[in-house]
């Protein structure tokens, strides 16, 4: 009875592991449509190394421009929603890198700083670390955490 029971612990494992690992590797890549390539090509002319992956209803570009690597959002109408790319501490403005300073995310590790731009606003958003959590800080240009 011991080895049966051993022995179906051992394939239940097996089992979950399985599946754990499968939705891990999940595959989001897309083939786009001639609409989204179309939209994309018209914003950003200078686009290469073009991937497409589709989550959710977001169709979204990953793709090279000037040496960057930036990502494109846009909706199931090819249209435009937001772009974000890594940008280095010396462009963050002085007014933005205060406020992070004297918030509540003042004193966590700061990982990584992207810049987002959406169609009514353009944010900065930090990467952040504390005591092994993670999490993002968004903050306006005008210096506002949103």
């Amino acid at each position: 009875m011991r080895k049966y029971f051993t022995g179906c612990l051992t394939v239940l494992l097996v089992s979950i592991f399985a599946i754990a690992c499968n939705d891990e590797e999940k595959d989001y890549t897309i083939t786009p449509t001639e609409k989204l390539s179309t939209a994309l090509q018209q914003r950003f002319p200078e686009a290469t190394n073009i991937q497409w992956e589709s989550i959710n209803e977001h169709y979204i570009a990953s793709f090279t421009q000037n040496g960057i690597a930036y990502k494109a959002w846009f909706d199931e109408y090819a249209l435009w929603y937001m772009t974000s790319y890594p940008i280095s501490y010396t462009e963050i403005p002085e007014l933005v890198m205060n406020t992070l300073s004297s918030s509540a995310y003042g004193n966590m590790v700061v990982k990584g700083v992207e810049l987002v731009e959406q169609i009514d606003i353009l944010y900065y958003r930090f990467n952040v670390s504390d005591s092994g959590a993670n999490g993002y800080v968004n903050i306006s240009g005008a210096g506002q955490v949103l």
